[in-house]
């Protein structure tokens, strides 16, 4: 696994179809990651409530290119900054997908942009309560 640039976990793998969205299924891991956090540590608790907010206004169409940066420098002050390992295993889909797949943000982008929505608040969902 450490030889394919995966990190020590579980060792599992996820299958998905052609054509998935690579920032969407990113998403999906970090709502998991968010939902899953203890909520002890401020670097996990609050970065990845950020992260997920983030990804969220990207997948809404309604991101902006500073918002990849902005995801960037969150996954570094949350890189090393925590409890436990949990901190870094999240951060990982971000990170990877930013790397392997960074065109998809981009055009996500680029269709907020085309469409005039890029920085429009995105439809609010529940996040509070969890922690």
């Amino acid at each position: 696994m450490a030889q394919a640039g995966s990190m020590l976990g579980s060792g599992g793998v996820t299958v998905m179809e052609e054509g998935t969205s690579m920032v969407w299924a990113a998403l999906r891991l970090m709502e998991f990651f968010y939902h899953e956090s203890c909520g002890k540590c401020t670097p996990c608790r609050e970065g990845t409530s950020w992260l997920v907010q983030t990804m969220r206004r990207i997948v809404s169409k309604r991101g902006r290119m500073e918002d990849l940066e902005t995801l960037t420098d969150l996954c570094q002050n949350i890189a090393g900054r925590t409890v436990c390992a949990f901190g870094d295993a999240a951060i990982a889909p971000v990170l990877s997908t930013l790397q392997h797949w960074r065109d998809e943000y981009e055009e996500l982008i680029r269709e907020a942009d085309a469409a005039g929505l890029a920085g429009l608040p995105e439809l609010i969902l529940p996040m509070a309560g969890r922690h």
